[in-house]
């Protein structure tokens, strides 16, 4: 079963600190990456949070692409 807190503080974090990285989400909700990764994927597919593009200067680097996200129009 999700972890409905860590859902909700997601949700409450991008209505305050829109647009933000899951990283950044991580390191101010102290929670992993992944954690933040898996809400952010069914809030995607919920259309509750949407990308906000990738982060300027950031291509060519290695790893997984971090994109900046933020909650729909219909969220805020």
């Amino acid at each position: 079963m999700p972890d409905l807190n860590t859902r909700q503080a997601i949700l409450a974090y991008l209505n305050t600190h829109s647009p933000a990285t899951t990283s950044e989400m991580a390191l101010d909700l102290g929670v992993g990456a992944a954690d933040v990764r898996y809400h952010i994927v069914n809030l995607i597919r919920e259309k509750l949070v949407e990308s906000a593009g990738p982060i300027p200067g950031r291509s060519g680097r290695r790893g997984r692409p971090e994109r900046y996200l933020r909650l729909t129009v219909e969220q805020q």
